[in-house]
């Protein structure tokens, strides 16, 4: 068929086979080009979409907050200076210095183990150094009525570790149950815990009177009342009141009475310092019918500053 075609065809063919046979290598580069694009652009699309995951991962990942540990063991404890409203150098003036000594444990979450003890040295007069009687104090939460009011019990185990306990009443023990109901509202204007509580004591004695010839008290019932308001965070004032009933051997009894007005500021969660007013002494006058209960006296009223650290 070639043969037949004219020189001008033939010529036209010739130019259009040439330019075929030279835009063959072009047309495979470029296929090459195209093919090696789309490989680059496949290959960046997975690896951003590894970044994103990796990403996305790393900010899905929550770690845990380290848990504090339980504090088992605490202890609080404070050094208090106290003095009657007497002047200095008069006949009946008083003062003494005392360290309250409070080591406990915890044995569950509800359930603490205490040692209460206090050492008072006499600032004048004798100037004797003596230990009251330590208790061992088994204190137990019984119930959380609601968010803010809370059921306590205790069972107390007292040791004569007083000398005028050992001697002058021959004191070898007592036990003690006590309960408690307190009220805390943290949302109020002015926040407070008002707390009930009553306690019951049955001592054990060699002989039913003392070396002075007088009774001992064979048991004991306390009613206490305390209120706490914080005016901030670290500004608080506790008012308490105890109600004591005292019963010897021949069932007969007495009344006394203490009180307390403390104002208190802390300075660091652990340590803080207070100043107060105490008073004390018996329920009734001397006719036994007439109140005789207050709570500043100057016959009879100590004032007191102290510095408490508890742990």
């Amino acid at each position: 068929m070639i043969k037949n075609l004219s020189l001008d065809q033939k010529e036209r063919m010739q130019a259009l086979m040439s330019n075929v046979l030279n835009l063959k290598p072009k047309v495979t580069l470029l296929a090459v080009s195209v093919s090696f694009l789309a490989s680059v652009l496949l290959a960046s699309n997975s690896f951003a979409a590894n970044v994103i995951a990796s990403k996305n991962t790393s900010t899905a990942t929550v770690v845990a907050p380290v848990a504090k540990p339980k504090k088992i063991y605490g202890l609080d404890a404070s050094l208090s200076y106290s003095s009657n409203m007497y002047a200095e150098g008069q006949y009946d003036k008083s003062a003494s210095t005392a360290l309250s000594f409070i080591p406990s444990a915890k044995l569950t979450d509800t359930t603490t183990l205490s040692l209460r003890t206090n050492f008072i040295k006499e600032d004048t007069g004798a100037k004797n150094f003596s230990m009251t009687n330590t208790t061992l104090r088994l204190s137990h939460k019984t119930a959380e009525i609601t968010p803010e009011l809370t059921w306590k019990n205790r069972l107390d185990g007292i040791l004569p570790t007083n000398r005028e306990s050992q001697l002058t009443d021959r004191l070898k023990g007592a036990v003690g149950v006590g309960t408690s109901l307190s009220y805390n509202n943290k949302n109020a204007t002015l926040p407070f815990t008002l707390a009930g509580s009553l306690s019951a004591q049955r001592n054990f004695h060699e002989y039913d009177f003392n070396a002075d010839g007088a009774r001992n008290n064979q048991y004991g019932i306390i009613q206490g009342l305390t209120l706490d308001l914080e005016f901030t965070d670290s500004v608080t004032l506790s008012i308490a009141g105890n109600y004591r009933t005292a019963i010897n051997y021949d069932n007969n009894s007495k009344y006394a009475y203490d009180t307390s007005i403390d104002l208190g500021y802390s300075l660091t969660e652990n340590f803080g310092l207070s100043a107060g007013v105490s008073n004390g002494g018996n329920a009734l006058k001397a006719n036994g019918i007439d109140s005789n209960i207050s709570f500043v006296d100057s016959k009879s009223s100590e004032l007191n500053v102290a510095m408490n650290f508890n742990y």
